[in-house]
């Protein structure tokens, strides 16, 4: 019979082979995704990306509606079409926002010039972000300012031209199909374009786009829940609440698409690094240190 230091021996051996195996692609990913969650808090990304959001994206659509030659439609009725309000919350818009063209010319003037020294603040937020997730120096300076307003006017024209590509497809089965097309491919292209403008290039296309193609997918999903919540949400929130209830519902919802946009970087950057054949063939590089255990 075997003596139990020999035992003892072969079960070290065992236990020491077992660490030094590779975990399965599953597990291995999880593992990554979750420690990479912890280290950059998403709660408080999200919530600050949320914020950021509403003060920023916001007032610029309002600045741009309201510089718009004046047609048959108001001020509130142009946001509210934009933002895909129901007829109940409209109300509520016309009194907190100008309807007469000279109002609404000076509100519009004024508001752009404000969103312009401040707009900046949502993509500076995104930046850190990224810096944060990728490991690499966040860019500083003056002369990174172009890079944060082309993200920031990036963000609100997309955000436009799904609603508006929502608002077109309405009631038409293949329509509402090839708008939720759209939405991935546009989503997906604008979510590889900003981190790689906001990094400065120092992270390339080819690493981001798994975490953007997992950003425009998710997109999807959330304006087919948005466009479900949303409606009731805001009209429940108007009434209660008025335009502060309509505020109070955007940022809610803003939070979890923020939270979402934070979650597929991280994960797109931890499938970019790994050592998988399939992640080498996307990336087209070798695995990246920093990403491993």
């Amino acid at each position: 019979m075997e003596s139990e230091a020999t035992i003892g021996g072969r079960l070290r051996s065992l236990a020491e082979g077992a660490r030094r195996k590779t975990p399965p692609p599953l597990l291995r990913t999880a593992t990554r995704t979750a420690t990479g969650l912890q280290e950059i808090e998403p709660f408080d990304r999200a919530m600050t990306l949320a914020a950021q959001t509403f003060t920023s994206v916001f007032p610029l659509i309002i600045a741009v509606a309201a510089l718009l030659p004046a047609g048959s439609k108001s001020l509130p009725d142009r946001i509210s079409d934009g933002l895909g309000l129901p007829d109940s919350s409209r109300a509520v818009l016309e009194l907190v926002l100008p309807v007469q063209p000279e109002t609404r010319g000076a509100f519009g003037v004024l508001g752009l010039v404000i969103v312009v020294f401040s707009a900046t603040s949502l993509s500076r937020a995104l930046a850190r972000m990224y810096a944060k997730v990728w490991q690499v120096p966040p860019s500083a300076g003056l002369t990174n300012g172009w890079r944060w307003v082309a993200v920031l006017f990036g963000v609100a024209l997309s955000f436009l031209t799904v609603r508006a590509l929502y608002a077109a497809s309405h009631g038409n089965t293949y329509g509402t199909a090839g708008t939720l097309l759209l939405t991935l491919i546009l989503n997906s292209l604008l979510w590889i374009w900003a981190p790689w403008l906001l990094l400065a290039r120092r992270v390339s296309w080819r690493r981001l786009l798994p975490g953007g193609v997992i950003m425009g997918a998710c997109t999807v999903v959330t304006s087919i829940a948005g466009g479900v919540y949303l409606p009731r949400a805001l009209v429940s929130a108007s009434h209660q609440f008025g335009a502060l209830g309509i505020a109070f519902t955007y940022i809610g919802w803003l939070f979890i698409v923020a939270f979402v946009l934070v979650c597929s970087t991280v994960l797109g950057a931890v499938l970019a690094r790994d050592e998988s054949r399939l992640a080498r063939l996307i990336v087209g590089e070798r695995p990246d240190p920093a990403g491993q255990d």
